[in-house]
């Protein structure tokens, strides 16, 4: 004989939501697989200290990059190079060196942020 097992249903998760940003073309991208891509797959975690993807239209993405040993021009456009192939073809990726990433008044440091016209932003909690 088999025995049922009671399982309580789960209320409303709380915690971590999904940085998501949507591209014109209707593709999604989230933080976590363009992390994993970015820094696994691409092997760009020795070189990148901290990094952001704005979206400032839905077929343009500039690339905010802190490097962990300086400016380095070639190292930038190979990571914007990566980034333009997770987000496909007609989408514009601009990549530009920062200083520093700075934490948003909520205390957070989103790796993407949206623009406001036909796109989702999740950011974490």
């Amino acid at each position: 004989p088999h025995a049922r097992c009671q399982v309580p249903v789960m209320g409303r998760l709380q915690g971590r939501t999904q940085e998501v940003i949507r591209l014109a073309s209707g593709k999604v991208l989230d933080a976590t697989t363009v992390g994993h891509t970015l820094f696994v797959v691409r092997g760009h975690a020795d070189t990148v200290r901290l990094y952001q993807i704005v979206q400032e239209a839905p077929d343009r993405l500039r690339l905010r990059v802190v490097l962990r040993h300086g400016r380095d021009d070639a190292l930038l456009e190979r990571v914007r190079d990566d980034l333009a192939a997770i987000a496909g073809p007609g989408v514009l990726v601009l990549a530009e060196h920062s200083d520093d990433i700075p934490l948003e008044r909520s205390g957070k440091r989103p790796v993407l942020k949206a623009c406001a016209t036909g796109s989702t932003s999740l950011h974490a909690r």
